[in-house]
């Protein structure tokens, strides 16, 4: 599992009938649940290397939350790693209600987590769920997460909310998962339950949760329904199954397809289709990842504007010029790069290899560098309906014209 210090528990679990002690996981590995297509991932980790904090606001990761993808029947993802349906613990008396497992609501876009009875009644959700605890398995051991904070934020330019969460980890209930590694200490033993989750869940609270207003929303999650993505944000296949979903870091690529806005587009018949489908572009979009092949080419910090499916950013009106214009694929022409910027300094970063050519941003300038991506596909004069990026502050190298 990608290493993340903090974690709090997400009551993101449905209770698999039919499994109790009988198909308790065995050591260091969950178990393979019947009715479960448990995922897999072939030739590159599912997971970001590191946490959000060094890896991207705008965003070189496309999530950096330590699990990457759950299933609230306890199906294992392609990390091995799998939610316990039975281990979530509310705060006190909070969510008053026996036998509760973890469940994803979904309604008009929006998705929460919440706690459902049972044997059916009415969940416990919201600012409820704040101090709740749950496990995951992971193949190092159990690791414990607590939901320290819940707050209700608006998406740019729209109508819509999102709740979004503080997930820390018991260790260290006052450091977000989401701009911290996971400690060696927050994994438990493999065996029963450990702790204060084995013992009266209204005596001594797993974490205080935190009462006050919301932090920093880098610091929080957002709760995207599967698909699921790698880190070279392809879908991973057999992920938009039911009981699939994402805890995804709002700082990361991921959270931002959702905190931004660009996917609240206009209802159609098609809406919710479009919205998975659309999803992939953006994840390219945000992470400037030019070619499907190679790594992002933008680092925390950078600024951009982009317009796409009828929604522009809000800096939109800052943009100077045409980045790219993207499908799912990745950049279908490319005329500047987001990291040529007035007063700083492009940093060096290398893209992979490319007709076995490593393709690096220490090159003589922005020209060179565009073009030993996408050769000859300069972007057209004027903007259409295509999802499309722009540059902001940006310079042009001096003894290079850019492509027209």
């Amino acid at each position: 599992m990608s290493n993340r210090l903090s974690l709090l528990l997400l009551p993101l679990l449905i209770a698999y009938s039919g499994c109790h002690g009988a198909c308790s996981p065995a050591p260091a590995k969950p178990p393979h649940l019947p009715g479960c297509d448990d995922l897999k991932v072939e030739g590159v980790s599912s997971k970001s290397g590191c946490p959000s904090a060094s890896c991207g606001t705008n965003s070189a990761v496309i999530n950096g939350f330590p699990f990457n993808g759950l299933n609230t029947a306890g199906c294992v993802n392609a990390d091995s790693e799998a939610l316990i349906p039975s281990s979530f613990k509310p705060w006190k008396d909070r969510c008053n209600q026996d036998g509760l497992h973890l469940a994803v609501s979904t309604k008009d876009d929006a998705s929460e987590l919440v706690a459902e009875p049972n044997g059916g009644g009415t969940p416990c959700q919201g600012a409820e769920l704040a101090g709740a605890s749950f496990q995951v398995w992971t193949p190092k051991g159990k690791v414990t997460l607590v939901i320290s904070h819940v707050a209700k934020v608006s998406i740019e330019g729209t109508t819509s909310e999102r709740y979004v969460y503080l997930f820390t980890s018991l260790e260290d209930p006052k450091t977000s998962v989401c701009t911290s590694k996971l400690s060696s200490k927050a994994y438990g033993a493999t065996g029963a339950i450990d702790g204060v989750l084995a013992a009266d869940p209204h005596s001594t609270p797993v974490a205080t949760p935190f009462e006050d207003k919301l932090i920093d929303l880098a610091e929080y999650a957002v709760i995207i329904p599967g698909p699921v993505f790698d880190q070279t944000a392809k879908e991973i296949n057999g992920s938009e199954a039911k009981g699939w979903f994402n805890i995804a870091c709002t700082g990361d690529a991921l959270g931002k397809t959702e905190m931004s806005g660009i996917l609240d587009t206009a209802v159609t018949e098609e809406k919710w289709k479009n919205r998975k489908t659309r999803r992939g572009t953006a994840l390219r979009m945000f992470s400037a990842r030019y070619d499907r092949d190679l790594k992002p080419a933008t680092i925390r910090g950078i600024p951009f504007g982009w317009s796409a499916w009828g929604r522009r950013s809000k800096d939109w009106q800052e943009a100077q010029k045409l980045e790219a214009k993207w499908d799912e694929n990745g950049a279908m022409c490319l005329d500047h790069s987001r990291l040529w910027m007035k007063n700083r300094v492009v940093p060096r970063l290398e893209l992979g290899e490319k007709g076995k050519k490593l393709i690096t941003t220490s090159t003589p300038n922005e020209h060179d560098f565009i073009g030993s991506i996408l050769p000859g596909k300069p972007c057209g004069p004027e903007p259409d309906d295509t999802p499309t990026t722009y540059v902001i502050d940006h310079v042009t190298d001096p003894d290079h014209p850019v492509r027209q």
